[in-house]
């Protein structure tokens, strides 16, 4: 209640709604609630996900949206991302000591051969 409570506080402020309006509509008929205000929802559905012990986990893709993604992540249009674009260098950059440190140290080391190694140093 307090979910909805809050929700329609910022979909439609005018209305006033409090956790009891809202529990003595619940049951019986359908209602409609026009939002002055806008909400938008973001749906994802994914297939796999880290739980809260830190554990990978899988699910089955019961919509079969997996291959249709994969096909597109490997697909031919994906190259155009994966070219580099020459840039000059910006002649007014300047690091500060600390980001010379970490460029330096970026740039000097392998990562211990960590596929994160280089994301390790630059937000450590």
């Amino acid at each position: 209640m307090k979910y909805a409570e809050v929700l329609l506080s910022f979909a439609a402020p005018k209305a006033n709604y409090t956790a009891d309006s809202i529990k003595r509509m619940l049951g019986g008929e359908e209602k409609q609630i026009d939002f002055q205000n806008q909400i938008p929802v973001h749906v994802t559905y994914q297939t796999a996900f880290v739980d809260p012990s830190g554990k990978p986990q899988f699910r089955d893709d019961v919509y079969g949206l997996d291959a249709k993604l994969m096909s597109i992540l490997k697909g031919s249009e994906r190259q155009v991302a994966d070219v580099a674009i020459e840039r000059p260098a910006d002649p007014n950059f300047k690091p500060t000591p600390e980001q010379g440190q970490r460029l330096r140290s970026v740039a000097g080391g392998g990562g211990g051969g960590s596929p994160f190694g280089l994301f390790d140093r630059l937000f450590r």
